[in-house]
């Protein structure tokens, strides 16, 4: 048992460390596996402008579990990368996901009631966007806001993409904020925007990139 144990996890090993052969002798392994470090993935990550005659939205949820509470942020930004409108605020919900689609529903919302109807609705949670694409959704109060959403997707020309939480950081900074206070923003005004998210959009203006950093998931000794 205990050799079967061994063999198995240096074929494991094996396929993310080339160079790992391991010892029989098991205290022996136990101390080249504590040795072993994961590998470490850097990539830069940039926000994109649209294209002409297209504006982008950005939008964000934060939910505390210790706290409960929850809050909204999100950004729509022209081919320049100006702000047209950012929006932060506190909400009630009693998870990530609901305070992610909520975030989306408020934000394609007011475009199309400003008469935005071309626009690329871009963010980091997957979970939504697969409930975007494909309309599963098991939660009731979840699938009524999804729906909610998909009702204007039908009316407008939206191209929903996934990004990193690197490359969607005003929204996040924005969310994070209103789950943290109970402070409302809805803001056409750069100068209105807390101090914490104007340079996040400067970064993006200015086209500089952020880190992300990533450890590789092969590895289970990532805790």
């Amino acid at each position: 048992m205990c050799y079967q144990t061994v063999h198995t996890i240096k074929s494991v090993l094996a396929n993310t460390f080339q160079n790992f052969r391991g010892s029989n002798h098991w205290p022996s392994f136990c101390l080249e596996v504590e040795r072993l470090r994961p590998v470490q993935i850097m990539k830069q990550v940039t926000w994109s402008y649209p294209q002409n005659g297209i504006i982008k939205i950005n939008t964000d949820g934060s939910y505390v579990h210790e706290t409960g509470r929850a809050g909204i942020g999100g950004i729509i930004r022209n081919r320049y990368g100006d702000l047209i409108m950012a929006f932060s605020f506190p909400i009630k919900c009693k998870n990530s996901n609901m305070a992610e689609a909520m975030a989306v529903e408020f934000g394609v919302k007011w475009c199309n009631q400003h008469g935005y109807t071309n626009f690329i609705l871009e963010l980091d949670s997957m979970n939504i966007v697969n409930m975007l694409a494909n309309d599963i959704v098991t939660n009731m109060k979840l699938k009524q806001v999804i729906d909610s959403i998909n009702v204007i997707k039908k009316r407008v020309h939206m191209q929903i993409k996934h990004c990193f939480r690197e490359g969607n950081q005003v929204a996040d900074c924005l969310a994070k904020l209103a789950s943290s206070s109970h402070q409302m923003l809805i803001t056409q005004l750069y100068s209105n925007l807390p101090r914490q998210a104007k340079g996040l959009f400067l970064l993006d203006k200015w086209q500089l990139p952020s880190i992300r950093n990533k450890y590789d998931r092969a590895n289970f000794f990532v805790s």
